[in-house]
This record gives structure tokens, sequence and C-alpha cells, in this order.
């Protein structure tokens, strides 16, 4: 259903090693695009024509950003259908910056990271050809 990563923030790898260390910041939503593409790629253009979301109808939220840990593991929708039929895709991520001065006192191993739910490629792929449901919104 989804991937759970935590990573290091830009900010974070920069600071220790140097401009060149991070590339831009794409966020959880930029990773899930990502995914959409491989996915989309890895199929054949029979089964492209054949998919009950095209990629146009693909929609990928802003992500859900909180600082709270027990918000970012309460269970949630990724995939939903919205009002006007689009897929809609929305991770959870949380996100405490290495320079940002609420944490300045935080233990390093609570700064500069970022947390993301991602959709799996393979639940996504389920998703675009209809083999799985996604849940309505209300």
């Amino acid at each position: 259903m989804m991937v759970s990563c935590k990573m290091k923030t830009a900010d974070h790898l920069v600071a220790e090693y140097g401009s060149g260390a991070a590339g831009a910041d794409i966020g959880c939503s930029g990773i899930n695009r990502l995914t959409l593409a491989r996915v989309l790629a890895s199929m054949t253009p029979a089964e492209r024509k054949r998919l009950r979301f095209q990629p146009a109808d693909v929609v990928f939220d802003d992500d859900f950003v909180t600082v709270l840990g027990p918000l970012w593991l309460a269970p949630h929708d990724m995939a939903r259908v919205g009002l006007d039929g689009k897929l809609r895709i929305q991770s959870r991520a949380m996100r405490n910056d290495w320079l940002d001065p609420r944490y300045a006192k935080a233990p390093p191993q609570f700064r500069g990271t970022r947390y993301c739910h991602f959709i799996a490629p393979e639940r996504l792929g389920r998703l675009l050809r209809g083999e799985v449901a996604p849940t309505p919104l209300p």
C-alpha cells in the first residue's frame, strides 16, 4: 500500500557537506510523481491505453505536513477519487529542518529529518489499471 521513509533534509546535508550535497527539495509528492512516471514506463502502450486512470487523471495534492509523530503515523487514505473523478494522491509528511530555530536545542537525531509515506509502485499500478478502487472523497 505504501512505503515509509526517514531521510535527512537538504538543509542538513548542505550544512554538513557543502552546497553541492543536496539537490532540489521535491517533497514527498515529488517522489510520488516520479513513481507514476516509472510505473507508466513499465507498461506497454497497449496497457497504458486500457488504464482506468490516464496520467492526466492523476492529481498530486500538496503533502499533508505535520511535526507530530502520532499524526504522521495515524492511518489515512493516500489515494482517493475526487468529485471530478480524478485519482488524487496525497502523502503524509513530517519535517524538522536542521536550521529551524524551533529545534535548535533538540537532539541531533531529531533535527534535519523528513519522513514520508509514499504510494507503493505496485499499489499505484493496480489503481491505474482499476484492479483496486480508491476511496471516494466525502
